[in-house]
C-alpha cells in the first residue's frame, strides 16, 4: 500500500510548465482542486513572481515528490494538496 502525503499551502513545489520543465514556486492556495501558486525562478516564458491560478493538483508537484537520477527526473505520485 503506498502511503499518500497530505500537503498544504506555503510549502514550496514544482509547476510542471509543458515546455520550460519544472518551475520552481510557492504554493499559496489550496481550495479543491484549484491551487494557486508564485513562481520563484525564471524559465522561458514564466518570469519570478508571476502568479499562476487554477493549477491542477497534478501540475504542481511537491519537492519531495521529485526524484532526480542519472539525468532524468521522476514523479513520484504519493502526494495529496488539502485545503489549509
Amino acid at each position: 500500500m503506498i502511503r499518500v502525503k497530505s500537503h498544504h499551502a506555503g510549502e514550496l513545489a514544482y509547476y510542471d510548465g509543458f515546455i520550460a520543465g519544472m518551475i520552481p514556486c510557492r504554493v499559496i492556495s489550496v481550495k479543491g482542486d484549484d491551487i494557486t501558486v508564485r513562481l520563484t525562478a525564471t524559465r522561458g516564458a514564466y518570469k519570478v513572481n508571476e502568479i499562476l491560478q487554477h493549477c491542477r493538483q497534478y501540475d504542481v508537484v511537491p519537492r519531495a515528490s521529485l526524484v532526480t537520477r542519472r539525468w532524468r527526473q521522476r514523479i513520484l505520485n504519493n502526494y495529496r494538496w488539502e485545503d489549509s
